[in-house]
């Protein structure tokens, strides 16, 4: 699903990201249109699959009635389906918090010089404590739901998300819909989401604004439940050994009633836990959960340099062994297999590269016990063939692709 998320969208006030990531793709060729978070959109709407690109590659299946809420009519416009958002073919653009709305990078998580090695080293600030030890803690509590209020918006660039969303027609050609704007507070951690019935270039900053509701927290982040290790925000300073994942905020929709999105998001959470009990050199290193006010607002993960796109297609890194780089991501599923889990969501923007030129497969956001219903589509161009329920079929498809990918690139070298 991600490179290392609004898995892992920020909120608008969050730090800009490396600039690194955003111009990851002009140093490899041919590739500006081809970025694996998507060409140049990541939304649209689907009659026949409701599913939705997370800006990270997969593409989630979403409750029936997944179109966020408007607040109030604001323009006359088409009118769209209420059935579900999906993968689009057309616009798409992610606030970065600088001056410029740019298409996601090549990667979602930025290639940084050097990368922690500590696996398990966790450092938020010296007084950082489980949330089990702070429960009293006054300073770890939020206002309630009625004082907050979204955070100022002077530009559309202040926005988490500002897309256009588009409906496949019959014909599958993607026809808008309509402009889906969401914030979330770096504080609070509390969204708000809203849409438009006009396209990007012809809404006004006052009317996405006015469309924003807020999204209740508990349809979005699932409980801290007992025995689950968890970081309190108040406690926490992100550092740069560590990702923050976010849960599919954009996904929400009011008219769902069973909070859909916190509960993938706590599917996902399981799966890290398993992975912790039982780890493997080839899996993502799962640190903690991220809590605010008894719910699970992250997931903490060890954060790697490199994302394997980039260091198998850039022209600027050096040759690999494409054996050694399949060897990894086999013995990683292998090993997840051997737990009673696939990861259904191979491909390149799922692998990870280590200080050591080792392979991390991350993004457990599709992984499920075997013979579980599926409710994501995997990644276009990843997935063909897939079983809609998790099976270590779906892994071997990726597999077979993987490796067809390094050989292909190692060609190039």
């Amino acid at each position: 699903m991600t490179t290392q998320d609004e898995n892992t969208l920020k909120p608008a006030s969050a730090t800009t990201p490396d600039p690194s990531a955003v111009n990851a793709s002009a140093d490899i060729a041919g590739l500006d249109k081809q970025s694996q978070d998507g060409d140049d959109s990541n939304l649209s709407l689907s009659k026949c699959n409701p599913t939705l690109s997370t800006g990270d590659d997969v593409v989630i299946e979403l409750p029936p009635t997944a179109k966020p809420p408007t607040a109030k009519p604001l323009t006359e416009g088409r009118d769209g389906n209420d059935d579900a958002l999906s993968l689009s073919k057309l616009r798409s653009t992610v606030s970065t918090g600088d001056d410029a709305v740019v298409k996601p990078p090549l990667t979602a998580e930025p290639p940084t010089e050097g990368g922690g090695d500590g696996d398990d080293a966790l450092r938020p600030n010296k007084e950082s404590k489980l949330m089990n030890q702070h429960n009293g803690d006054e300073d770890c509590k939020s206002p309630s739901a009625t004082e907050l209020k979204p955070p100022a918006v002077n530009d559309f660039k202040d926005f988490t998300i500002c897309n256009e969303v588009d409906e496949l027609d019959d014909t599958d050609e993607c026809v808008f819909t309509y402009t889906l704007v969401m914030i979330v507070d770096q504080d609070s951690y509390a969204a708000w989401i809203g849409t438009v019935n006009a396209p990007r270039d012809q809404v006004s900053l006052e009317q996405a604004v006015n469309c924003l509701s807020r999204i209740p927290d508990e349809a979005i982040y699932p409980p801290v439940t007992p025995g689950m290790q968890a970081i309190a925000t108040c406690n926490f300073i992100l550092d740069e050994d560590t990702w923050l994942k976010r849960p599919l905020i954009h996904a929400y929709s009011e008219k769902d009633p069973t909070n859909w999105t916190a509960n993938v998001f706590l599917s996902e959470i399981k799966a890290h836990q398993l992975v912790e009990e039982h780890p493997h050199r080839s899996l993502v290193k799962f640190k903690a959960c991220l809590e605010k006010d008894g719910l699970v607002v992250g997931i903490l993960q060890k954060r790697y340099p490199t994302a394997l796109n980039f260091r198998v297609e850039a022209r600027s890194q050096p040759p690999y062994d494409a054996t050694a780089f399949y060897d990894d991501i086999e013995a990683g599923l292998r090993h997840l297999h051997s737990l009673g889990f696939a990861h259904n969501d191979l491909n390149p923007s799922n692998v990870m590269v280590d200080a050591e030129d080792r392979l991390i497969i991350i993004d457990l956001g599709a992984a499920r016990p075997l013979g579980q219903v599926l409710h994501q589509g995997g990644t276009p161009g990843w997935c063909d063939g897939y079983q809609m329920t998790s099976c270590v079929a779906n892994d071997e498809i990726g597999l077979r692709l993987m490796k067809e990918y390094l050989q292909e690139h190692q060609k190039k070298k």
